[in-house]
């Protein structure tokens, strides 16, 4: 009689645990995280002039006029491909109406696929290839130059994990080369203007930014151009007259620029169409079908995994812990760390485990967007240090008055290669430990050209 007790126990486990998770489910998410989603669905800003059809449409001889357009075809077209097994590849409408501009890489050389030294030198030998390049390219260039007439960049498509993405690839080198090719021909003022305008423009677009990987471009390209200004700036005089594109390209950091709000509340709209279709699990027909609906039915739960996650991400929306950025602290605001109670252990484990292997990734996004505030002060410093006119002060003489706004308390500018160069470290070191770029000056507080720099040619 008693092994029977024992046996009629152990049948009753899993009826105990499916009663405790209906419990559970019914009960719903709690007070705190129901606050959470509303933070997180509540958008911080309008966009007025989304960039984002200009973007999606760049490879395609679209007018300006027809773009929001055709954007929204393309973007009606997708929604009954969303969610298909497997996702068919979509392609924009505008393959059958427009034609397609050449791709951006064609004949361009293996050294200049993304931009460096080595590209400029292989340029500078053999310009010819590029000329060519850059005529064939002229109506991407102007597309590219364009987008500083917008000032954000929306979602365009439903967020979703197999939504459509803009091209982006290709923008930031395509320019890079054109001004290149610009500025050593003797048009150093123009090409400065269109490498500061570019900055300014994807400056502008990251700060107004209602996606992560949008924002995170927008940081990548201002850090680039930011990198080609200041070495273009290292070959001419200081005394000379530069673009006002430049000085507003780096003014001082505003908070808008270490806002990651919106673009945390698209990462949560991607988190819940990825879980959403992930629980959507396998066909009838599958082998894994039964296994999945358990799964599903018993320790995954959508509804509860978009709450936690929405709890984790809610700082980043925090107007109170968002002032504190622009004080340059590592971390910056760095979420408390977020963990499932036993309840939400109970009824929906899968989630709690998918929460918590994301979670450590955002402290790294805030730190990346801390480095980019701090390379704007820095380049708002090396326009202020070129200005100064006492060519007898010595490099750490000048430094050491440098106004503070062009660096925080947390990371003062250390003056490196003997006074030839300024770096700040960096937050986010998964690639670099420092941030470095070239003065005007060689020694002291003076500028000597350097080879082929001549007069600055208007």
């Amino acid at each position: 009689m008693r092994k029977w007790k024992w046996l009629l126990g152990l049948l009753a486990l899993p009826l105990i645990y499916v009663v405790i998770v209906i419990t559970l489910r019914t009960i719903g998410p709690s007070e705190e995280q129901k606050r959470a989603v509303v933070l997180m669905t509540t958008p911080p800003f309008e966009i007025e002039r989304d960039a984002f059809a200009a973007l999606w449409l760049m490879p395609f001889d679209v007018p300006e006029a027809e773009l929001e357009a055709v954007a929204r075809r393309d973007i009606e077209a997708f929604k009954p491909m969303h969610g298909a097994q497997p996702t068919e590849l979509f392609q924009s409408l505008a393959t059958q109406t427009y034609a397609k501009l050449p791709d951006w890489n064609e004949g361009i050389p293996s050294a200049c696929q993304s931009y460096g030294r080595e590209c400029r030198e292989k340029l500078q030998a053999d310009p010819q290839p590029v000329l060519a390049w850059i005529e064939r390219n002229q109506q991407r260039l102007r597309k590219i130059e364009a987008l500083q007439n917008y000032d954000g960049l929306g979602f365009g498509f439903e967020p979703a994990i197999d939504a459509p993405i803009p091209a982006f690839s290709g923008i930031q080198t395509s320019l890079a080369i054109s001004a290149i090719v610009q500025f050593d021909r003797g048009e150093q003022v123009q090409a400065l203007d269109r490498v500061c305008r570019h900055a300014q423009t994807w400056r502008q677009l990251g700060a107004q930014s209602g996606t992560l990987i949008g924002k995170m471009v927008a940081v990548a390209f201002v850090r680039q151009s930011a990198e080609l200004i200041a070495e273009f700036l290292s070959e001419i005089p200081p005394t000379a007259a530069l673009p006002d594109s430049c000085v507003s390209a780096f003014e001082s950091p505003l908070p808008i620029d270490t806002d990651q709000c919106a673009a945390m509340q698209g990462e949560l709209r991607y988190f819940d169409s990825a879980i959403r279709t992930s629980s959507a699990g396998e066909s009838a027909e599958s082998p894994n079908a039964v296994l999945a609906a358990i799964q599903n039915g018993l320790f995954f739960d959508t509804v509860a995994t978009t709450h936690f996650q929405a709890t984790l991400l809610a700082p980043f929306c925090d107007a109170g812990r968002h002032a504190g950025l622009l004080l340059d602290r590592e971390g910056g605001i760095r979420p408390p760390k977020q963990e499932c109670s036993w309840r939400e252990r109970a009824h929906n484990w899968v989630g709690c485990v998918l929460v918590a292997i994301g979670a450590p990734a955002y402290d790294d996004y805030q730190n990346r967007i801390l480095d980019h505030a701090a390379r704007i002060r820095l380049m708002g410093g090396l326009l202020w240090w070129r200005a100064q006119s006492d060519d007898s002060e010595t490099a750490e003489a000048r430094l050491a008055r440098m106004p503070a706004e062009f660096f925080s308390a947390e990371r003062p500018i250390e003056l490196v290669e003997e006074g030839r160069a300024l770096r700040i470290p960096l937050y986010y070191r998964k690639q670099d430990a420092y941030w470095q770029i070239p003065l005007s000056a060689t020694v002291a507080g003076a500028w000597a050209a350097p080879a082929a720099a001549g007069e600055l040619r208007q």
